[in-house]
């Protein structure tokens, strides 16, 4: 009885050390975005995102369209289309493309969300307000800061396939999945992109 006991008060200590661990990273993300919000804005941030408010007009999804690069990691881009629609009562532009040479494969979209408040519209980007960390050995799942803006992302170990995204400008949501490819191109593909041109739509 009293190995029992021993034994139960070493796992309530474990499981107290781990939620404790836990809760540290989430008070440095936390910290880390309330930061990150409180410096000054990137450049062509409007003076109506910086006081709060949301009533941003997006771009037309053929000015995104401009944007996606004819090639991706060496991948060379198979289609491109865009749309604009209407999700209660906010208006989202996005352009989309798919990149592929078998047997990789990687999609991108980029949405012009008029503001990061709406990012819980799409589920794209429902992480965004939200400290992730969960990893085993078949899949991972994170929230990262990446180049100073919030991120995402997850991959599935046992079939090659993942996610980043994340929101620029604190406007613009960034979406890259992939097939048969690891993080690091990824991680690569995004580092890829030309954000400036993103600055530029804001500035037109």
């Amino acid at each position: 009885m009293r190995c029992c006991f021993s034994i139960l008060f070493l796992l309530t200590g474990l499981l107290s050390c781990t939620q404790n661990e836990n809760d540290r990273k989430a008070a440095e993300f936390a910290s880390q975005m309330r930061s990150n919000n409180n410096q000054q804005s990137s450049p062509g941030q409007s003076a109506s995102q910086l006081s709060g408010r949301n009533d941003t007009k997006p771009a037309s999804f053929t000015q995104l369209k401009r944007v996606i690069p004819d090639e991706l990691e060496g991948l060379p881009r198979q289609n491109l289309s865009g749309h604009t629609s209407v999700v209660n009562g906010i208006t989202i532009s996005r352009a989309q493309a798919t990149y592929g040479k078998e047997p990789l494969k990687i999609e991108l979209m980029i949405v012009d969300l008029g503001s990061d408040t709406h990012s819980s519209l799409l589920s794209e980007f429902n992480w965004y307000n939200k400290y992730i960390s969960i990893d085993n050995e078949n899949n991972y799942n994170k929230t990262f800061v990446i180049d100073g803006n919030k991120a995402f992302h997850e991959y599935d170990k046992v079939h090659k396939k993942g996610r980043i995204s994340t929101i620029v400008y604190s406007r613009f949501g960034i979406n890259l999945t992939g097939e048969n490819v690891d993080m690091e191109m990824l991680l690569d593909a995004i580092d890829m992109l030309n954000i400036n041109a993103l600055n530029s739509i804001m500035e037109s």
